[in-house]
């Protein structure tokens, strides 16, 4: 394989995560840290590690970025899960039992790419996590569930309480957690960049990531780092591809105007996000992006963009990060 290696990123959860819900509700989270939030995570990272404004030239305010985030999925045990292809699944004829699952194995997406028949009788789907479990290893449950923590503030003189608040999270089974890659632009990228994320990543493992914090949430184990590429992940060998290409995606894409996207064919989806500044917690511009697992058919990679949505007002730009992280396949629709 020609791709550059990708920095593999397992999370290790060690309290419950709260990620915001695409819904906006504070009662509800979501089990996908979509690639957006974790780059902004890494960005507070590099602040205070002193290297935020090289990493926005690196990235943000390039072109061609050094670095470029997937958005960060279940695993648990040896199994790395992945958003389904939304044109080829549910493959057709398939039965109700997995219709509703999201996240399946890498050998799932090997069948569906070379349009092998799924045998469903070897998958179970797991409501809570969304994800489609080996039916030998169901007992076991997913990777996570949905929780609601109650909260509440005590006055420390008169000991009264304010009214509870509500707050969703999930919580992980053992030997599960989110998993994520970061794909260099080269091998110059990933010498320059490589040691620095591994140093941010560590440290947001102790801060943690996501929304309560000070509660001691979203916080990790030392996460764990493999150098590979992505498509090694899921393939033995090479795919073949013959006739029109198509790139599956594993991050938000916002298209930047040198992406030559048909958008007459392949399968996506678009999801409005917004979000607060964290320095001010002022509303950032809402802007719609491609999701996860969105199959765009080009001639040539999605590279994206990082538009500026910032607040009327704001003193410094705020960057959303929609940079395109994708694998190649062949452009069939499940029809």
């Amino acid at each position: 394989m020609n791709s550059p290696k990708a920095l593999l990123v397992r999370w290790k959860p060690t309290a419950p995560w709260r990620i915001g819900d695409d819904s906006g509700s504070r009662e509800m989270a979501n089990g996908v840290l979509h690639s957006d939030t974790l780059y902004a995570a890494v960005c507070a990272a590099m602040l205070s590690l002193g290297w935020l404004d090289q990493w926005l030239e690196a990235t943000a305010r390039s072109i061609s970025p050094a670095v470029a985030f997937t958005s960060a999925f279940p695993w648990q045990g040896d199994h790395l899960y992945f958003p389904a292809p939304l044109p080829l699944w549910p493959p057709r004829g398939a039965g109700r039992r997995i219709r509703g699952s999201q996240f399946v194995p890498a050998s799932v997406i090997r069948d569906l790419f070379t349009a092998k028949p799924l045998e469903e009788n070897h998958w179970v789907p797991d409501s809570a996590s969304g994800c489609l479990l080996f039916a030998d290893r169901a007992h076991r449950g997913g990777p996570y569930r949905h929780a609601i923590r109650s909260r509440t503030a005590v006055d420390r003189i008169t000991g009264n309480a304010s009214p509870a608040s509500q707050r969703g999270a999930i919580e992980f089974s053992e030997h599960s957690g989110l998993w994520h890659a970061a794909q260099f632009r080269d091998d110059a990228a990933r010498s320059e960049w490589r040691a620095k994320l591994a140093s941010c990543f560590r440290l947001l493992a102790d801060t943690g990531i996501g929304g309560n914090r000070a509660c001691g949430w979203g916080r990790s184990a030392a996460p764990s780092l493999d150098d590979r590429t992505l498509e090694s992940v899921i393939f033995n060998e090479p795919l073949a591809i013959e006739g029109a290409k198509a790139w599956w995606t594993l991050s938000l894409f916002h298209p930047a105007a040198e992406d030559s996207v048909d958008w007459a064919r392949g399968g996506y989806q678009l999801v409005e996000r917004s979000g607060r500044v964290e320095s001010s917690g002022s509303l950032k511009k809402h802007s719609p992006l491609v999701v996860e697992g969105s199959v765009l058919v080009a001639e040539k990679q999605p590279v994206g963009s990082a538009p500026d949505v910032a607040p009327e007002g704001s003193t410094h730009p705020v960057y959303r990060n929609g940079f395109a992280v994708s694998i190649a396949m062949p452009w069939r629709a499940n029809a």
